[in-house]
């Protein structure tokens, strides 16, 4: 009863005063509208931020070699800590509960050739894995390395979509020849066009990727440029990098 009272006591109002509730009716309206349309827009702009977050990688840590900062069992500071490629397996082993380990070996010089195109590009040996771990999603009909492909040294390289249409152009480049400092190698897939907040080595879409014992058997190179570390939740981070840091000293002879 107090409702319907209401309901009739406002429909009295407004005949009487029309300007104003038209007024009063519209300033509410557009108040809601705004605040959904300022909501949406948050929202909107939270996925956006969190998409380019994960265009890196989620949960990753990205070591680089440095020198240690105090002695050690007789060893003297600063001494230089340089991993090499096939640490990578004895990292791995030592560390079984993270959910990846790999190295990443960079050449930012290399000049990639086909046909009558060549340019100065930025390739990386690295680890069959590196494609899931930092998200290296292949186009239609192209695909990443594979375990096999790190295994037998095979001559595949992925491509970043900006790279491959700067040599390729509208061409297909999946099963083309891509000569790489003179080297032959057979084009497996174009990386999907990405967004990302982040990068440490130069965007994504701008380099080449390969397997890492290829890429030793070519430039006879084990020296990594950095380390990548993957956990399946955050909070397991801090004790991954504990474990790595006794695994590495295990090896070189630093204080963890």
């Amino acid at each position: 009863m107090r409702l319907g009272l209401i309901f009739k006591l406002f429909l009295k109002a407004s005949m009487l005063q029309k300007k104003r509730a038209v007024l009063t009716v519209a300033a509410i309206t557009w108040g809601t509208v705004a605040i959904l349309l300022l909501l949406a827009f948050g929202h909107g702009l939270r996925e956006h931020l969190n998409q380019g977050r994960r265009g890196m990688g989620v949960n990753i840590a990205v070591v680089w070699p440095g020198e240690t900062s105090r002695p050690w069992k007789g060893l003297p500071a600063g001494r230089p800590i340089r991993p090499i490629a096939r640490d990578i397996d004895f990292l791995r082993a030592r560390m079984p509960e993270v959910a990846g380990v790999l190295g990443e070996i960079h050449n930012w010089g290399a000049i990639l050739t086909y046909g009558k195109k060549t340019i100065t590009g930025h390739i990386i040996g690295t680890h069959w894995i590196y494609g899931e771990i930092r998200h290296h999603i292949p186009q239609a009909g192209g695909r990443f390395f594979n375990p096999i492909d790190e295994a037998e040294k095979r001559r595949v390289i992925f491509l970043g979509d900006k790279l491959a249409e700067d040599i390729f152009g509208k061409e297909d480049p999946v099963g083309k020849i891509l000569l790489v400092d003179n080297t032959p190698y057979t084009v497996i897939g174009v990386m999907k066009k990405k967004f990302q907040m982040g990068n440490y080595a130069g965007m994504e879409n701008d380099h080449a990727v390969l397997p890492i014992t290829t890429y030793i058997g070519q430039y006879s190179r084990q020296r990594l440029n950095n380390i990548v570390i993957k956990v399946e939740r955050a909070e397991q981070m801090p004790e991954a990098l504990d474990q790595f840091r006794r695994s590495l000293a295990s090896i070189y002879r630093f204080d963890p």
